[in-house]
């Protein structure tokens, strides 16, 4: 039975740590397990992942909910802010961005931005039933390397 228990122990302590224990525990994550944290909310059913190219045309990954802006922006400053430098955010027209700084890799650069779906009709006129649906868009940017000018 003892052998039993501390085989039990043995292979418990030899699994990886999971994301969501380093985070509680302060640990810093790399930037490639940052963006699954990042990806494993936005993912939720909460918010509905589209083409960005449907809109704007750029690169990014871009994700809509009905949540109000000020409360995905908390939701995003969460799964970041022990985790990136300077988690400071501007406000510029309706649009809540930041670029930030990876802690644990100081390369490496993430970007997020929330803002107001109302008021850009002429971007969503081709997709009014998502215009008339959700209330908040959430471009995200995977971290990238960046050495700066």
């Amino acid at each position: 039975m003892k052998r039993l228990l501390l085989v039990g122990l043995l292979v418990t302590a030899c699994q990886p740590v999971d994301t969501a224990i380093k985070k509680a525990r302060g640990e810093l994550m790399p930037s490639p397990q940052l963006d699954a944290h990042i990806l494993a909310r936005l993912t939720q059913a909460d918010f509905l992942e589209i083409d960005p190219a449907r809109l704007y045309g750029h690169s990014g990954r871009l994700f809509l909910t009905t949540r109000p802006r000020d409360e995905v922006v908390g939701i995003l400053d969460g799964l970041i802010r022990d985790q990136v430098q300077s988690p400071r955010w501007a406000d510029d027209y309706g649009q809540v961005h930041g670029t930030f700084r990876v802690k644990a890799q100081p390369r490496m650069m993430l970007g997020l931005s929330a803002s107001f779906i109302e008021g850009k009709a002429l971007s969503y006129e081709d997709e009014k039933d998502l215009y008339e649906t959700y209330e908040t868009e959430v471009l995200y940017s995977a971290p990238e390397p960046w050495d700066g000018p």
